[in-house]
């Protein structure tokens, strides 16, 4: 990889975008760039969800209401659903 690719595909890493479609876009394989993305972490932070007490509240208002389950809730918030799971086992709990 080029460091003019390097830096697109940084750029677009930071924005949200997805690795598969980056890496196609570049003309890479998706491993390959998740390979360099591991390697090059300095330029490919981590990425992490982060969600304020009102979302989570609305989401677990919409499980306990029956409104959504806790798989629907997660894909609608593009989650794992055992993070939405615990938001509604903790407030089950308090």
């Amino acid at each position: 990889m080029t460091e003019k690719e390097m830096m697109k595909a940084a750029i677009r890493w930071k924005n949200g975008d997805l690795l598969r479609t980056i890496a196609i876009d570049l003309g890479y394989a998706p491993g390959t760039l998740n390979v360099i993305i591991h390697n090059n972490r300095d330029l490919f932070p981590y990425r992490k969800k982060r969600f304020s007490e009102d979302a989570r509240r609305d989401a677990i208002e919409g499980v306990l209401s029956g409104r959504y389950t806790v798989a629907e809730m997660a894909k609608k918030l593009d989650v794992h659903k055992t993070t939405v799971g615990k938001w509604v086992r903790q407030a089950r709990m308090a």
